[in-house]
């Protein structure tokens, strides 16, 4: 778009516009503007202008100033006992709670017994517990006492040194 005739009228609409907004650079900057007010006036007399327009009719909103149905459709309005769906949540999240406690502790137990025996596989378990809403800290706690994992951190050591062995006396150099 590029180029085109209806970008290049924006551009020459908006830097028009914006010469006759110059007031911020007198005043020393967006920063001053504001904390003098005069970017709040601006902003109040720009939305004043616009909703005189839409009231005189000269900006149409389909539907609010112009296009407006003869016969407006009856809306239906829904009246909610907000207490009493309260109650209801409170109920079904209690009940929720307590089975879910048992599956829980129960994928949170396997989890454990398999971690202690070796034997499984522990990322089923994992996803099982989290489809019961077992946390991260649950499996976590649940493995506690089992010790953590140690990475084996052995280095390669010597490789360079072979490699230029045949090539100079300074090989010693490259080794770790």
């Amino acid at each position: 778009m590029a180029g085109s005739y209806l970008m290049e009228k924006l551009t020459h609409d908006m830097a028009t516009l914006h010469g006759r907004h110059r007031g911020v650079d007198a005043l020393g900057g967006m920063t001053k503007a504001v904390d003098s007010g005069w970017a709040k006036l601006k902003i109040e007399a720009s939305a004043a202008e616009k909703q005189a327009r839409i009231d005189a009719g000269r900006d149409v909103i389909v539907g609010v100033n112009k296009y407006r149905r003869e016969e407006q459709d009856a809306i239906e309005i829904r009246d909610i006992d907000n207490h009493a769906v309260r109650e209801q949540q409170i109920a079904r999240l209690a009940a929720c709670a307590r089975g879910a406690m048992r599956r829980k502790s129960g994928a949170l137990q396997a989890l454990t017994a398999c971690a202690a025996g070796g034997t499984g596989n522990l990322l089923a378990l994992s996803i099982e517990a989290v489809r019961v809403r077992a946390t991260v800290v649950n499996q976590r706690c649940a493995g506690e006492g089992l010790g953590r994992h140690r990475a084996d951190t052995q280095k390669v050591t010597g490789v360079y040194a072979a490699a230029y062995s045949d090539a100079d006396d300074s090989a010693e150099s490259w080794d770790d």
